[in-house]
């Protein structure tokens, strides 16, 4: 069962292939919850992100590889700029 963010990465990362970015992952989970808090408390961010997860969560379920590439780089691009509007904002 699904309950955070970060358990979503892990389960997909854990079957994934590619043990190092796995371990990886865990690495960064505690970075990534501190941008995370600040992020999401933008205005529709946490909508938006809900909804590229569950385009990822779709197009790894479809078996469409390079549908869930793009959607992964797309997330990852969105949650950068949101992390940066934050810390800007912050600032």
């Amino acid at each position: 069962q699904v309950t955070t963010a970060a358990d979503f990465y892990s389960i997909i990362l854990s079957n994934c292939g590619n043990p190092i970015l796995e371990e990886v992952h865990r690495g960064l989970v505690a970075r990534i919850s501190f941008f995370r808090g600040r992020s999401m408390s933008l205005e529709g961010r946490a909508q938006s992100s809900l909804a590229e997860m569950k385009e990822i969560f779709e197009s790894i379920a479809a078996g469409d590889e390079k549908a869930a590439r793009k959607a992964s780089k797309n997330h990852l691009l969105k949650a950068k700029a949101a992390a940066k509007m934050s810390m800007d904002s912050a600032i």
